[in-house]
């Protein structure tokens, strides 16, 4: 039976390998209907995914979603997108003996994967600030030539204070 039920998974992760987070959102709430044990948790689950996959499409016709250290994180959410989805599917097949002995791994399950939901969403305002810093430096750099080297030597001061703090931050818990 564990066998069947790793082999439907498997089945179920190659079949979203396409599909973007728009799909795999609308895909979570179809199953999270019909979904009868851990009823509650896929909901919130749900509900969770839902506001962060709207999220997401907006940062996807962003300039900046060509870079890949923007990438990976997002990439890492929607990889998070289709476990979720995997973990509700799971919670509509399993079998009753099966539920009431590993019902806690599952309910593990579900905290794990909000969980890192929630680690991926803190970097959401790391990557707004990326994108506006670039928009800021363009209209910089397009208004005023000379800018760009005023700003460049912001940002070697900007360093070495951030060095020089980094270094007095280490002292202080020596």
């Amino acid at each position: 039976m564990a066998l069947w039920n790793g082999l439907g998974q498997v089945a179920t992760v190659a079949q979203l390998t396409g599909v973007d987070a728009g799909g795999l959102v609308t895909m979570i709430l179809e199953a999270v209907r019909t979904v009868s044990r851990n009823r509650e948790e896929c909901r919130h689950l749900a509900r969770r995914v839902m506001m962060f996959g709207d999220l997401v499409q907006k940062l996807q016709g962003w300039d900046m979603m060509q870079e890949p250290e923007i990438r990976r994180p997002l990439d890492g959410l929607h990889d998070t997108f289709r476990e979720a989805y995997v973990l509700i599917v799971s919670s509509q097949i399993c079998s009753i003996a099966y539920r009431f002995f590993m019902g806690w791994k599952q309910a593990e399950q579900f905290c794990e994967v909000q969980k890192k939901i929630d680690s991926y969403i803190q970097l959401y305002p790391f990557i707004c600030h990326i994108d506006i810093t670039r928009g800021l430096d363009k209209l910089c750099s397009g208004a005023n030539p000379s800018c760009s080297q005023i700003q460049g030597a912001g940002t070697i001061l900007g360093t070495s204070a951030s060095l020089s703090n980094h270094e007095a931050r280490l002292q202080g818990t020596s």
